[in-house]
């Protein structure tokens, strides 16, 4: 059975399909969108199943690659079983089984990353890197499909059934379609300051005389320029960028002064800048936080010693602001799912170190909504 699912080629969307699809929402076409997530999520669990296989035997019996193995052919086994849905209560039943298997898969970013780190000694070169980046990619699609159909169901239950139509709606199920560069930069400004300060001052953020102050952030560019995206994705990303720079040139600035008689010295600002081309949009951000120490290529590897503090994490989903419920603790996989986040849509995401002085790191972003999801094959 899982043979002949592994052979189906995935059907990739893209944004744009997605958005012209949901604003003509209707009974049968939200029917339609939920046999195709029917079909598809089997699809696209029955390859990286394959890929579980192909691993060394030594690393598909960890305990924690298990666990993650035993999760995915359970999910494909409910989606494959799940009969032909013809009409809103049984989309219902289909939803409720999507929320399902949404919650029970929370725990496997944290399964995947432990099992990669305790088995990177048995891993050819590159070949956890390859894993888990495909294991990542394919789990962003899969919930991608998944939430837009519950998006969509939402939707239609709460406006298309009070005869409002979604053709002028600014959201179409998780996607927003006409997004503000400017304010998106924004939101991300006041979340990574309110967090970086949470983390590194030891009384916490509701002191009312911090001892942490973040860098000012001077945001220049196409700053009025809108497009169409997932808002969790491309915050997640820029979150993870500027509060690797707010941390950075806090402690950079701070050693500088310990070792000064002259007392605190002032943080020199974050410089974000927005650029819109004839199909992307990037968002620069520059800092002067004193660089990364060594070769950035290392930033993205999988199964680093880092990935230790997921011990004491049971669960992810890969959302802005998780790790404030978890104070002192660093994952040590915020830049490398932002990569994910940035090229599952066609974007990119890359680091500019100049040591001793700071870094300066671009997320590169669809702007047309055109190109299909970046899939593992």
């Amino acid at each position: 059975i899982l043979e002949r699912y592994a052979e189906r080629p995935a059907q990739p969307v893209t944004l744009r399909q997605l958005v012209v699809f949901g604003r003509t929402l209707d009974e049968n076409r939200l029917i339609r969108s939920a046999n195709y997530v029917r079909t598809e999520l089997p699809v696209r669990l029955a390859h990286r199943i394959r890929d579980f296989q192909r691993l060394p035997y030594i690393v598909g019996v960890n305990r924690h690659i298990a666990t993650a193995y035993g999760l995915y052919w359970r999910a494909f086994d409910a989606f494959r079983r799940m009969p032909v849905i013809n009409n809103m209560e049984e989309n219902r039943e289909f939803c409720r089984l999507v929320e399902e298997q949404i919650r029970e898969h929370l725990v496997v970013i944290p399964q995947l990353a432990m099992g990669v780190r305790e088995c990177r000694s048995y891993f050819a070169a590159g070949e956890a890197d390859t894993f888990m980046n495909a294991a990542l990619r394919s789990r962003v699609s899969r919930r991608v499909l998944a939430e837009q159909h519950l998006a969509l169901t939402r939707q239609f239950e709460e406006e298309c059934s009070a005869g409002e139509s979604l053709g002028n709606s600014r959201y179409i199920g998780l996607i927003d379609s006409r997004c503000c560069a400017g304010h998106l930069v924004a939101r991300c400004v006041r979340t990574a300051a309110q967090l970086t300060r949470r983390e590194l001052h030891p009384q916490g953020s509701n002191d009312p005389t911090p001892a942490v102050m973040v860098p000012r952030v001077i945001v220049d560019g196409h700053l009025a320029t809108t497009f169409a995206c997932i808002p969790d994705h491309v915050e997640y990303a820029l979150h993870e960028l500027l509060r690797n720079s707010m941390r950075a040139t806090i402690l950079h600035h701070r050693d500088q002064a310990s070792g000064s008689n002259s007392g605190p010295v002032p943080l020199p600002p974050i410089r974000v800048t927005v650029a819109e081309g004839p199909a992307d949009l990037i968002f620069r951000v520059s800092d002067q936080g004193g660089g990364i120490r060594g070769d950035c290529a290392q930033l993205w590897h999988f199964g680093r010693e880092g990935f230790r503090a997921f011990e004491n994490v049971h669960q992810l989903a890969g959302k802005v602001g998780e790790e404030a419920a978890l104070p002192g603790v660093r994952l040590g996989i915020g830049l490398l799912m932002a990569r994910v986040y940035a090229e599952y849509w066609g974007g990119g995401l890359d680091l500019q170190s100049m040591p001793g002085w700071g870094v300066d790191a671009h997320l590169r972003v669809s702007k047309l909504g055109n190109r299909v999801e970046n899939l593992a094959s």
